[in-house]
């Protein structure tokens, strides 16, 4: 049985917050959905065979404006 799978690297996310939503307060929702997608994705991963390591990935901020 093939199992095809994504050699290591680096993907990039892009996160926004609307215009109509404070600065403090869209902020403050971006820091929340940073540590949220940390914990997915260090905890569940993403993908099938997770449960072997496959998918599991690290959060890396470059910056929150």
């Amino acid at each position: 049985m093939f199992f095809g799978a994504v050699e290591g690297g680096s993907w990039v996310f892009y996160l926004n917050i609307g215009k109509e939503v404070g600065e403090a307060e869209g902020k403050e929702l971006l820091e929340k959905t940073v540590k949220w997608l940390d914990y997915a994705f260090s905890t569940h991963g993403v993908g099938a065979k997770t449960g072997l390591g496959y998918g599991l990935m690290s959060v890396s901020v470059i910056e929150l404006r």
